[in-house]
């Protein structure tokens, strides 16, 4: 009997002991985690600055911006890439490095039009400048390969014999072409995927077609500034003028269009 209280009293013992020294080590470790704490980052993409600034200083991190990039369409000061990534976890007081949306894109020089005056050429090395076709006019001409440019224009003024010394326009500014068409009925349908709706029409009309209808997306808000995703008849397809075409757009930028945004 004496034996068994013996037992009871060294076993509370032992179990008292124990039980202060998993307290003790618990109130470490507390102590220990919060003097180095780690913070899951918010997800601050898309976000305006202003807002993201204060977001990250309430959650104890510096804020650093790498680099602004213009991008059409897209307002000014919106956070585009941030790292480290939302959901990671950081100590407090580390810097997130963020690229935001800037609200002018560079000055980008106009290609010249010697050695690859054809339409379709020149647009595309419009497109990798950032720069629009907003209008197309044609001019009758026998002598010259139809869709051979004739002349540039910026706000209306000839700026054709000008391109070699170099004309400047910020990333986003349309210009205007004037083009040679030969008296043929036969055209071939051009690639409109990835073109705004203004810029589509644009192109169809300078190819003596016919916009038929523009099939639309619920989330379309205004045609000009959608998106094609889809045309009919495809691209490459041998038309005679005077076809229509069918669009299909969105007002959401395809994810497999190419990307418009261009470092500063």
């Amino acid at each position: 009997m004496v034996s068994s209280r013996i037992f009871l009293i060294n076993f509370a013992k032992i179990a008292g002991i124990v039980g202060a020294t998993l307290f003790l080590m618990f109130q470490w470790l507390t102590c220990f985690t919060r003097h180095n704490s780690v913070i899951k980052v918010g997800n601050y993409v898309g976000k305006n600055i202003k807002e993201s600034k204060r977001l990250l200083e309430d959650a104890g991190f510096n804020l650093v911006i790498t680099d602004s990039l213009f991008k059409e369409n897209t307002p000014p000061d919106l956070v585009l890439d941030q790292n480290p990534a939302a959901n990671s976890y950081v100590k407090k007081g580390r810097t997130i490095y963020i690229k935001i949306t800037k609200s002018a894109g560079d000055l980008v020089s106009l290609p010249d039009i010697a050695g690859r005056d054809d339409i379709n050429l020149y647009r595309q090395n419009l497109d990798l400048i950032g720069i629009h076709i907003s209008r197309i006019d044609t001019i009758a001409n026998a002598d010259l390969t139809d869709g051979t440019i004739l002349g540039i224009f910026v706000n209306d003024k000839d700026v054709t014999d000008m391109l070699k010394q170099g004309v400047k326009l910020p990333q986003g500014s349309s210009v205007s072409l004037k083009i040679s068409r030969r008296e043929t009925n036969d055209t071939v349908m051009p690639d409109l995927m990835c073109k705004s709706g203004e810029q589509a029409s644009v192109i169809i009309d300078a190819m003596g077609l016919i916009v038929g209808s523009v099939k639309t997306e619920a989330n379309v808000t205004n045609n000009n500034s959608a998106y094609v995703f889809k045309q009919e008849p495809a691209a490459g397809t041998a038309m005679k003028k005077g076809m229509s075409v069918v669009l299909y757009i969105t007002q959401t930028r395809p994810a497999d269009c190419p990307d418009n945004g261009f470092p500063e």
